[in-house]
């Protein structure tokens, strides 16, 4: 079964409180993990205070919470220094899509012994390829850093996988959301999708972001779609008792 991951990212606007109550909302939605993001150390000189970092003790907290309900609590980051200060409450780690490149980082999550998920979002097929070859463990994720349905490209889901022998995930950055449906067709190990409070403040993921408070919904449904994906076989099936035979139908 596909795992649905909610990304809170840095949709928190530096403001825990909000993160908290995101935090809160997706634990009842059905989801099976979720994940902060932490950028690098000059991201967070700029005085916004909606660049403002959480606390370690913020994300330990969160950590707890999360595994007391059975789910997963990941964190996305570019900042080799996070790795071994959050490795004990992080479960999983997700490197940015610039990052796949990165040995010093990547090495790093590595060493953690946590599931490590690798973004392609701007990588070429030989640069994912030689990931694969390099992290034998990783999980990869298909994803474009385009909003644009045209750029979305769904079949690389098949592709990667393909060219690889390793299991994809699959990363939303598109403002349709629907493009999640297509992508369980192709059974991807994840799929990832950032989500944000409804309101008129620009989120760090805006147009891609799915509303909190509308992810229960979406998640049953992806759930329930999934069943319909089958196994692509076909067996003959015994004829339901509501269709009736007759001479010219029987032949036909």
């Amino acid at each position: 079964m596909t795992k649905y991951i909610a990304e809170i990212g840095l949709n928190h606007l530096g403001d825990e409180t909000l993160a908290a109550k995101t935090l809160d909302i997706l634990l009842q939605s059905g989801i099976d993990a979720v994940t902060f993001q932490i950028r690098e150390k000059a991201f967070y000189d700029d005085p916004a205070p909606e660049r403002r970092p959480l606390s370690d003790g913020f994300y330990r907290g969160c950590s707890q919470k999360v595994r007391a309900t059975g789910k997963e609590f990941g964190i996305a980051t570019c900042d080799a220094d996070v790795v071994p200060r959050l490795a004990s409450m992080v479960d999983f780690w997700k490197s940015l899509s610039w990052d796949l490149t990165n040995a010093h980082l990547i090495d790093a999550m590595v060493a953690s012994g946590k599931q490590l998920y690798m973004s392609t979002g701007v990588s070429s097929m030989d640069d994912i390829a030689a990931a694969a070859r390099r992290y034998a463990s990783a999980v990869l994720i298909q994803t474009q850093l385009s909003q644009e349905i045209s750029d979305v490209n769904v079949m690389a889901i098949k592709t990667i996988a393909d060219r690889t022998n390793r299991k994809v995930a699959f990363g939303l950055h598109c403002q349709n959301h629907d493009v999640i449906k297509l992508a369980i067709t192709l059974r991807p190990a994840a799929v990832f999708f950032y989500v944000k409070e409804v309101g008129l403040q620009m989120y760090f993921d805006d147009g891609h972001a799915i509303i909190r408070e509308k992810v229960a919904e979406h998640v049953a449904n992806w759930r329930e779609l999934e069943s319909a994906v089958g196994n692509g076989e076909k067996h003959a099936a015994k004829r339901p008792d509501w269709v009736i035979i007759t001479d010219e139908n029987e032949n036909g």
